[in-house]
Protein backbone atom coordinates (compact mmCIF):
# COMPACT_ATOMS: atom_id res chain seq x y z
CA UNK A 1 0.00 0.00 0.00
CA UNK A 2 2.93 2.41 0.64
CA UNK A 3 4.34 1.61 -2.83
CA UNK A 4 1.12 2.49 -4.26
CA UNK A 5 0.70 5.95 -2.32
CA UNK A 6 4.42 6.83 -3.43
CA UNK A 7 3.99 5.60 -7.16
CA UNK A 8 0.68 7.85 -7.26
CA UNK A 9 2.18 10.72 -4.85
CA UNK A 10 5.40 10.97 -7.78
CA UNK A 11 3.05 10.94 -10.49
CA UNK A 12 1.02 13.87 -8.99
CA UNK A 13 4.02 15.59 -8.47
CA UNK A 14 5.81 14.89 -11.88
CA UNK A 15 2.20 16.18 -13.28
CA UNK A 16 1.98 19.18 -11.19
CA UNK A 17 5.71 19.55 -11.97
CA UNK A 18 4.52 19.42 -16.05
CA UNK A 19 1.70 21.89 -15.74
CA UNK A 20 4.06 24.51 -13.64
CA UNK A 21 6.82 24.35 -16.55
CA UNK A 22 3.42 24.97 -18.98
CA UNK A 23 3.04 27.77 -17.15
CA UNK A 24 5.65 29.32 -17.09
CA UNK A 25 6.58 29.06 -20.66
CA UNK A 26 3.31 29.97 -21.62
CA UNK A 27 3.60 33.23 -19.38
CA UNK A 28 7.56 33.35 -21.00
CA UNK A 29 5.58 33.88 -24.30
CA UNK A 30 3.31 36.08 -23.28
CA UNK A 31 5.73 38.38 -21.99
CA UNK A 32 7.87 38.50 -24.97
CA UNK A 33 4.77 38.77 -27.40
CA UNK A 34 3.78 41.93 -24.78
CA UNK A 35 7.64 43.66 -24.77
CA UNK A 36 7.76 43.19 -28.95
CA UNK A 37 4.53 44.94 -29.48
CA UNK A 38 5.17 47.78 -26.86
CA UNK A 39 8.80 48.41 -28.55
CA UNK A 40 7.35 48.82 -32.04
CA UNK A 41 7.44 52.15 -33.70
CA UNK A 42 4.18 51.29 -34.99
CA UNK A 43 0.77 51.11 -33.80
CA UNK A 44 -0.73 47.70 -33.61
CA UNK A 45 -4.70 47.50 -32.62
CA UNK A 46 -6.37 44.20 -32.84
CA UNK A 47 -10.19 44.13 -32.82
CA UNK A 48 -12.74 41.24 -32.40
CA UNK A 49 -15.55 41.14 -34.68
CA UNK A 50 -18.02 43.41 -33.05
CA UNK A 51 -15.49 46.08 -33.11
CA UNK A 52 -13.87 45.51 -29.39
CA UNK A 53 -10.32 46.29 -29.30
CA UNK A 54 -8.41 42.71 -27.94
CA UNK A 55 -4.72 44.08 -28.37
CA UNK A 56 -3.43 48.16 -28.37
CA UNK A 57 0.05 48.65 -27.87
CA UNK A 58 1.97 51.34 -26.62
CA UNK A 59 2.41 53.35 -30.38
CA UNK A 60 -1.33 52.59 -30.70
CA UNK A 61 -2.41 54.15 -27.58
CA UNK A 62 0.17 57.37 -27.88
CA UNK A 63 -1.36 57.73 -31.88
CA UNK A 64 -5.06 57.42 -30.59
CA UNK A 65 -5.00 59.02 -27.17
CA UNK A 66 -6.10 56.13 -25.32
CA UNK A 67 -5.28 54.23 -22.31
CA UNK A 68 -4.05 51.08 -23.58
CA UNK A 69 -4.96 49.24 -20.14
CA UNK A 70 -8.34 50.71 -19.95
CA UNK A 71 -9.29 50.70 -23.43
CA UNK A 72 -9.14 46.65 -23.88
CA UNK A 73 -12.47 44.89 -24.82
CA UNK A 74 -13.96 48.68 -25.23
CA UNK A 75 -15.59 49.06 -28.99
CA UNK A 76 -13.35 51.08 -31.13
CA UNK A 77 -16.27 52.59 -32.38
CA UNK A 78 -17.04 54.40 -29.10
CA UNK A 79 -13.04 55.28 -28.60
CA UNK A 80 -12.53 57.30 -31.86
CA UNK A 81 -14.05 59.99 -33.65
CA UNK A 82 -13.32 60.04 -37.13
CA UNK A 83 -15.12 58.73 -39.76
CA UNK A 84 -12.85 57.90 -42.04
CA UNK A 85 -10.48 56.08 -39.84
CA UNK A 86 -14.22 54.23 -38.35
CA UNK A 87 -14.67 53.56 -42.49
CA UNK A 88 -11.12 51.35 -42.47
CA UNK A 89 -12.27 49.94 -39.52
CA UNK A 90 -15.44 48.09 -41.00
CA UNK A 91 -13.71 47.64 -44.27
CA UNK A 92 -11.21 45.56 -42.68
CA UNK A 93 -13.76 43.65 -40.98
CA UNK A 94 -15.69 43.05 -43.89
CA UNK A 95 -12.95 42.42 -46.67
CA UNK A 96 -11.08 39.26 -47.07
CA UNK A 97 -8.12 41.23 -48.11
CA UNK A 98 -5.20 43.38 -46.71
CA UNK A 99 -6.60 46.86 -47.17
CA UNK A 100 -4.11 49.53 -47.14
CA UNK A 101 -5.20 53.19 -46.94
CA UNK A 102 -4.20 57.11 -45.73
CA UNK A 103 -5.81 58.62 -43.53
CA UNK A 104 -5.67 62.33 -41.64
CA UNK A 105 -6.38 61.58 -37.66
CA UNK A 106 -5.56 64.72 -35.54
CA UNK A 107 -3.77 66.78 -37.53
CA UNK A 108 -1.55 63.60 -39.02
CA UNK A 109 -1.25 61.64 -42.16
CA UNK A 110 -1.57 58.18 -41.09
CA UNK A 111 -1.52 54.46 -43.23
CA UNK A 112 -2.94 51.97 -41.86
CA UNK A 113 -2.72 48.33 -42.95
CA UNK A 114 -5.04 45.82 -42.19
CA UNK A 115 -6.45 42.29 -42.31
CA UNK A 116 -8.31 39.50 -41.08
CA UNK A 117 -7.36 37.80 -37.48
CA UNK A 118 -7.61 34.41 -37.43
CA UNK A 119 -7.29 31.93 -34.71
CA UNK A 120 -6.04 28.67 -34.58
CA UNK A 121 -8.85 26.86 -36.91
CA UNK A 122 -8.48 29.33 -39.46
CA UNK A 123 -12.04 30.89 -38.19
CA UNK A 124 -12.04 34.92 -38.48
CA UNK A 125 -12.21 36.65 -35.16
CA UNK A 126 -12.14 40.01 -35.96
CA UNK A 127 -8.98 42.43 -37.67
CA UNK A 128 -5.32 43.10 -36.70
CA UNK A 129 -4.42 46.69 -38.53
CA UNK A 130 -0.77 48.28 -38.07
CA UNK A 131 -0.18 51.83 -38.37
CA UNK A 132 2.42 54.21 -39.26
CA UNK A 133 2.65 57.66 -38.54
CA UNK A 134 3.39 59.02 -42.39
CA UNK A 135 2.98 62.87 -41.60
CA UNK A 136 7.04 63.48 -41.70
CA UNK A 137 7.34 61.67 -45.27
CA UNK A 138 4.30 63.38 -46.40
CA UNK A 139 5.73 66.83 -45.54
CA UNK A 140 8.58 65.94 -47.48
CA UNK A 141 7.24 64.70 -50.19
CA UNK A 142 5.29 68.13 -50.70
CA UNK A 143 8.62 70.13 -49.95
CA UNK A 144 10.41 67.95 -52.88
CA UNK A 145 7.51 68.70 -55.24
CA UNK A 146 7.96 72.39 -54.38
CA UNK A 147 11.30 72.12 -54.92
CA UNK A 148 11.73 70.38 -58.35
CA UNK A 149 8.29 72.61 -59.52
CA UNK A 150 10.57 75.87 -58.61
CA UNK A 151 13.65 74.85 -60.10
CA UNK A 152 11.99 73.27 -63.57
CA UNK A 153 10.69 77.08 -63.33
CA UNK A 154 14.32 78.67 -62.92
CA UNK A 155 15.81 76.32 -65.13
CA UNK A 156 12.84 76.62 -68.11
CA UNK A 157 13.26 80.79 -68.29
CA UNK A 158 17.24 81.02 -69.14
CA UNK A 159 17.09 78.13 -71.49
CA UNK A 160 13.68 79.71 -73.37
CA UNK A 161 15.96 83.18 -73.65
CA UNK A 162 18.85 81.29 -74.83
CA UNK A 163 16.79 79.22 -77.46
CA UNK A 164 15.20 82.65 -78.44
CA UNK A 165 18.27 84.35 -79.10
CA UNK A 166 19.65 80.96 -81.17
CA UNK A 167 17.09 81.09 -82.83
CA UNK A 168 16.64 84.64 -83.94
CA UNK A 169 20.78 84.73 -84.82
CA UNK A 170 20.61 81.60 -87.22
CA UNK A 171 17.69 83.93 -88.85
CA UNK A 172 20.05 86.44 -89.63
CA UNK A 173 23.34 84.44 -90.38
CA UNK A 174 23.95 83.53 -93.63
CA UNK A 175 27.68 81.98 -92.98
CA UNK A 176 27.57 77.99 -92.54
CA UNK A 177 30.37 78.29 -90.12
CA UNK A 178 28.15 80.31 -88.03
CA UNK A 179 24.67 78.28 -88.85
CA UNK A 180 26.93 74.80 -87.25
CA UNK A 181 28.00 76.42 -84.57
CA UNK A 182 24.72 78.32 -83.48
Amino acid sequence: QITELDTLSKSLNNTAEKIDNRTKGSLQRRRERVAVLASMSEAVLAIDLNGHIIILNTSGSKLFDLDDKKSIGESIFGLIRNSDLLNFFENVLNESNLLEQEITFNNKTIRGKGSKLLDSNNDIIGAVIVFNDITKIKKLENLREDFVANVSHELKTPITTITGYVETLQNFSTDQKQLKFL
